[in-house]
């Protein structure tokens, strides 16, 4: 018989460099732990008795949060420190250390785990035995975790040796030499009396905001820098750039490095202020500007960039706007969550597309030119089987 464990990944601080959302209190309670206690009711549900672990980077930060957890010091939830930033390796050693043939691998932060799509992953492992088992790509996160045999992680290191692996569970999905099964979730499984619940309850955490921290990111596993240096494919050294919701500022300032002059805007004055002080070049500037409200001249940039912005505005609003300031021909690279169910989790979002959503409400301006596929810091040539997309549509001559 398998030998299964549950791995709960914790950590202090997320891949940008902010507060992991699994530290933070939901109803006065740290999230992990509410995360702990209902992956516990759930297995027991299912008859199952599995060992919970909560497996940790081995830093400073993370020993001194959850040494104080009583639950880990009585061994109810022990926990297991590993590598500090290769995900790879400390999820492999803890499967060899334990003597484990299958991890389920669940976020700290998924406290609203799905009882029903939890025990489907289980019971289609007895089934399938594929290298792993999960929930499609693009179902909103937190429902269940992944089902990773640990014969296939140690495969995938060698595959990738010398390479540090922040997110297997999308380098296992994006390499066809692994066996993957998606268990499809059924129409309804998730209510809209459950959904509204969950948005309700992130507004306890979630800012709208990614908190970023430049002393402490990790850049390789941080899609806010990736997706900035996947835009950078597509961007020409004489072009004029405008990087509509710059955010930190910090991907205006990359695209700065090679376009001729770029402008990062932001409708924060306190953002504008900091990126102003912070990234000073010659070819760049930082502007208080709204994309639903452009003042900008009409034709005047090559490109416009917005990352993880239609989703929260008025989608015609974006799309009339940033058509209006783009050169003919000129080009627009976005990226946005994707997304084929219809509801979205996040509080702060007004709507989530699939990518043929995506293209028909772009179409009658542009002509999309390239979908990337986006899981974790993980950019696929592949439009499907991403949590995220990234666009590249061209502005289509009247």
């Amino acid at each position: 018989m398998s030998q299964i464990g549950i791995a709960i990944q914790v950590a202090a601080r997320n891949w940008s460099g902010g507060t992991d959302f699994c530290v933070k209190t939901l109803d006065g309670i740290a999230i992990y732990k509410i995360t702990r206690d209902r992956i516990k009711a759930i297995i027991d549900d299912m008859g199952l008795d599995l060992p919970i672990f909560y497996v940790a980077p081995a830093r400073k930060e993370e020993r001194d949060i959850f040494s104080m957890d009583t639950s880990i010091t009585t061994g109810a939830a022990p926990i297991f420190f590993g590598s500090e930033y290769d995900v790879l390796d400390r999820l492999l050693d803890f499967g060899r250390l334990n003597g484990l043939d299958y991890i389920f691998r669940i976020n700290g932060s998924f406290w609203y785990l799905n009882s029903p799509l939890c025990s489907k992953i289980f019971r289609h492992q007895a089934i399938h035995h594929a290298d792993m088992i999960k929930l499609p790509a693009d179902f909103p996160h937190g429902f269940a975790g992944e089902l990773i045999s640990v014969e296939a992680l140690s495969r995938l290191r060698e595959i990738c040796r010398g390479r540090v692996i922040t997110n297997p569970v999308a380098e296992m999905a994006n390499n066809p030499m692994f066996t993957i099964y998606d268990v499809t979730p059924l129409n309804g499984a998730i209510s809209s009396a459950e959904i509204h619940n969950i948005r309700n309850k992130r507004l306890q955490y979630e800012p709208e905001r990614v908190e970023y921290d430049l002393a402490t990111n990790y850049e390789e596993g941080s899609i806010d820098h990736t997706r900035y240096l996947k835009a950078l494919s597509y961007i020409n050294a004489g072009d004029v750039v405008l990087d509509i919701a710059c955010g930190a500022g910090f991907g205006a300032d990359m695209i700065a490095r090679k376009a001729a002059r770029v402008v990062g805007a932001d409708y924060n004055e306190g953002v504008i202020r900091r990126c102003q002080l912070q990234y000073r070049r010659a070819n760049l500037s930082y502007e208080v500007a709204d994309v639903t409200r452009l003042d900008c001249a009409d034709s005047s940039f090559d490109v416009v960039v917005s990352m993880e912005t239609i989703e929260h505005v008025d989608e015609q609003l974006f799309v009339s706007n940033v058509t209006r300031v783009l050169k003919m021909g000129g080009k627009l690279i976005l990226s946005t969550p994707q997304n084929r169910y219809g509801f979205c989790l996040t509080p702060w979002h007004i709507k989530e597309y699939s990518v043929d959503q995506l293209r028909d409400l772009l179409n009658p301006n542009f002509k999309v030119h390239k979908v990337h596929g986006i899981t974790s810091a993980l950019i696929s040539d592949n439009s499907e089987g991403g949590d995220r997309m990234l666009v590249v549509a061209i502005r289509r001559s009247r």
